[in-house]
């Protein structure tokens, strides 16, 4: 798990990562989101995942004004993002698979990515502690 927290730390969130919205269209992460920015990777299957999600959708609306950050959501190994679109939900992204040469390359979910303005990563947590703690932003942006 510590190799993977300093995984792809100081990298740019690069153009070529095709996800699919919330309406199923592909669209290049880079250009659908904007930094700062906070973003969990988790896989449905995995219940810290849920946990940390829940958590998530309870407290979006507070999230940006008290971490400074926009907040999204990428499902992995999923290809419909409609189970996770509701009253108040983040941007919710769907990938069908690995995200292998990323910057958002990783085993471990849930994993949080902690994003600057320029979409550099300057934080990156993995597993689960307690979600108040993990969703954090590391610094002011």
């Amino acid at each position: 798990m510590n190799a993977e927290r300093s995984l792809n730390v100081g990298k740019v969130l690069s153009d070529g990562i095709k996800v699919h919205d919330r309406s199923g269209k592909t669209v290049d992460l880079h250009e659908a989101v904007k930094g700062p920015l906070t973003l969990l990777k988790f896989n449905p299957g995995c219940p810290p995942c849920v946990t940390v999600f829940k958590y998530l959708q309870a407290h979006v609306s507070q999230y940006t004004s008290t971490q400074g950050a926009t907040l999204a959501v990428l499902v992995v190994e999923s290809k419909d993002a409609s189970d996770y679109v509701g009253e108040g939900a983040p941007a919710t992204y769907t990938t069908p698979g690995k995200l292998e040469g990323s910057v958002l390359a990783g085993e471990i979910t849930p994993s949080v990515f902690f994003f600057d303005k320029d979409l550099r990563l300057i934080e990156r947590r993995a597993g689960l502690t307690t979600p108040e703690s993990m969703l954090r932003y590391p610094q002011s942006p």
